[in-house]
């Protein structure tokens, strides 16, 4: 019997507002971009969090569950609990966060290697373009 509590709206909330605030880095997970999704799901990774964020035609929406959908410590939580408790973890985010949000789904770049120095560093996120690193060849 698993008797670990759900993960709440509100945690998956915090996560988003830390991405929004640049405290958080997200990744995409997908091999689709956001805008090539458009309307459908968009699996993202957010330090260990696996999140699925619905696109309704390049604006975020809410967050889905499915099977990846998870905090780090393996904890779940799902719309539908989410919806029932009257809160879904997008709808809790600010107009502002919101926004911010949809900016960095848009530039976010697949998962690649770039070169820093000479050295390969893991990099998925358009901060790396950003910072002028090289992608991998």
């Amino acid at each position: 019997m698993n008797t670990t509590s759900p993960l709440t709206a509100h945690e998956v909330c915090n996560v988003l507002t830390d991405v929004a605030l640049g405290k958080r880095i997200m990744t995409r997970s997908s091999t689709q971009s956001w805008s090539e999704i458009y309307h459908g799901l968009m699996p993202v990774e957010i330090d260990c969090w696996q999140l699925t964020l619905f696109n309704d035609c390049d604006t975020l929406d809410y967050c889905e569950y499915c099977e990846y959908c998870r905090s780090p410590d393996g904890r779940v939580g799902t719309l539908e609990l989410w919806q029932r408790d009257g809160a879904e973890a997008v709808d809790l985010s600010s107009t502002w966060e919101r926004g911010g949000l949809e900016r960095l789904l848009a530039a976010l770049v697949a998962r690649t290697n770039f070169y820093m120095s000479g050295r390969p560093i893991r990099s998925t996120t358009a901060f790396a373009s950003i910072q002028g690193l090289e992608p991998a060849r």
